[in-house]
């Protein structure tokens, strides 16, 4: 979550830039933003969810100072999954809304909601936690 937090505060900046460059027909600039702002997004939440797959059960207990804390790692892979499936929607999302364009959003994020509380409702009993993530 923190990897994807630093994520949408340097992408929130590109709203108007995008917007901008859109209006001047510059729509080159704002694919090829659009396509490095999704490589470093995506790639960014999956190092961090691969560190922390990797070296969890030594950061999570110096993280949060509680020695005892074991985290899954099936939540660890759940999230990164979940983060880096946001932050791909999210680096297209901008550019979108610089240009008041909001159907391909709300097909999203509405169907997400629907699918993740069907979901949710199946899966939190047999694996808690993790098959709601």
């Amino acid at each position: 979550l923190i990897g994807y937090g630093i994520f949408i505060i340097l992408l929130s900046p590109l709203w108007p830039a995008y917007g901008e460059a859109i209006r001047r027909g510059d729509t080159a600039w704002m694919r090829r933003g659009v396509r490095l702002v999704t490589a470093v997004g995506c790639g960014g939440i999956l190092i961090w969810g691969t560190l922390l797959l990797l070296g969890g059960k030594w950061i999570f207990p110096l993280w949060t100072r509680d020695p005892g804390l074991v985290v899954p790692r099936s939540l660890i892979v759940a999230m990164t999954a979940t983060f880096a499936l946001r932050a791909w929607v999210d680096s297209r999302t901008i550019a979108l809304n610089s240009v008041a364009i909001y159907k391909p959003q709300i097909f999203f994020f509405g169907a997400h909601a629907i699918l993740n509380f069907g979901f949710a409702m199946l899966l939190a009993r047999p694996f808690g936690a993790v098959g709601v993530a």
